[in-house]
């Protein structure tokens, strides 16, 4: 190893600091000069830094997640934003007396609302539409909007459940729709 550096886990440390090394991290030795050994070691292995691209130091050098990280974590989001809704749809629906549901239910929403809007506009700049954006990316914001209000309406109407788990789903489909088709 140069530079006095040592090896673990997905990082290379080196003196000036931490080195994170994409896998194959092998190939990258090679590219570098060295042979991508360690004693009879080879150095091929999965690193959680993978996803992060070519960078070397992704928080210095701007390196974004693949475009199916990303999408993975926004429909992880959908999935938390939509559990979150339902679960405070039945809280209040049923008088909505324990406040540590409520609590968890809340989070639950709210990091869902987290997820979605990171990765979605991770997602857009994967696709360079930052510039411009889409009708359909506008009508997304407009769901997100939406979906990220109806809490407020939830606690204040438990009468009218039954129509906020409908609006849940009916959002959340018209979302997905935008997503996949793209109609304008």
């Amino acid at each position: 190893m140069q530079n006095g550096s040592v090896r673990g886990g997905g990082a290379t440390l080196y003196k000036d600091g931490p080195r994170f090394i994409p896998f194959p991290a092998a190939s990258l030795d090679k590219e570098n000069g060295r042979d991508g050994q360690f004693g009879n070691q080879n150095l091929l292995r999965f690193s959680p830094f993978a996803l992060v691209g070519k960078s070397r130091t992704p928080a210095v050098k701007g390196a974004m997640l693949s475009y199916e990280t990303y999408k993975t974590v926004h429909l992880l989001g959908v999935i938390t934003l939509v559990v979150g809704l339902g679960g405070l749809i039945v809280h209040y629906a049923q008088g909505g007396e324990s406040k540590v549901w409520r609590r968890r239910l809340a989070i639950t929403h709210g990091l869902g609302l987290v997820m979605i809007l990171v990765a979605g506009f991770g997602l857009l700049a994967k696709l360079h539409l930052m510039a411009s954006l889409p009708g359909w990316a506008i009508g997304k914001v407009v769901i997100w909007l939406l979906l990220g209000g109806i809490i407020a309406l939830i606690r204040r109407k438990p009468a009218l459940a039954t129509f906020h788990w409908w609006a849940t789903i009916g959002l959340a489909t018209l979302a997905a729709y935008l997503a996949v088709f793209k109609p304008f």
